[in-house]
């Protein structure tokens, strides 16, 4: 399984590649640090169908980024993602939509690499005991329609209504 960190560009180096240049490095750099080659990062982004205006705009130029990595979107209409809160009081989101960098083309992600996935991100990446029990995870596991879920490419344009093929 991999993990991952949050990329901010500062605004005055945007456009220069720099967060193409860092999730490069953070692939090669999670390869070494495991000991093995690391040949598929799976990470959440906004998904602009769920935005208007400048927001979808934004959305839409990082899923740019993505796209030039060959990134796919893990399809909507097999697994519905939502972030638990990640603070009390917070509710959780569901504007978000999980994707993969691969080093391989792949058309699916199997049922239990993404269960895999979604247990450990709950676990490391949003601090939740007992996850297993967690409502948030329980719903995104419930969500997944098939032992394969199709994936999607990564269209960094509004072109259609349906969020998978719009990106």
């Amino acid at each position: 399984m991999v993990g991952g960190e949050f990329i901010v560009v500062a605004p005055s180096e945007r456009g220069k590649g720099t967060a193409r240049a860092l999730i490069a490095n953070m692939l090669k750099d999670m390869s070494v640090s495991r000991g093995r080659k690391v040949d598929t990062l799976i990470f959440e982004v906004e998904n602009p169908a769920a935005f208007t205006g400048k927001e979808r705009d934004a959305a839409n130029k990082r899923l740019g980024i993505y796209q030039k990595f060959n990134a796919k979107a893990i399809d909507s209409d097999y697994f519905t993602y939502v972030q638990p809160p990640l603070e009390d009081g917070k509710n959780p989101l569901d504007n978000l939509m999980l994707c993969m960098i691969q080093t391989k083309d792949a058309a699916t992600i199997s049922r239990t690499t993404l269960e895999t996935y979604l247990y450990d991100a709950f676990e490391n990446a949003f601090g939740i005991e007992n996850v297993a029990d967690n409502e948030h995870y329980k719903q995104n596991v419930a969500s997944i329609k098939s032992d394969q879920v199709p994936l999607v490419p990564v269209i960094s344009k509004q072109v259609g209504p349906k969020p998978q093929v719009t990106l």
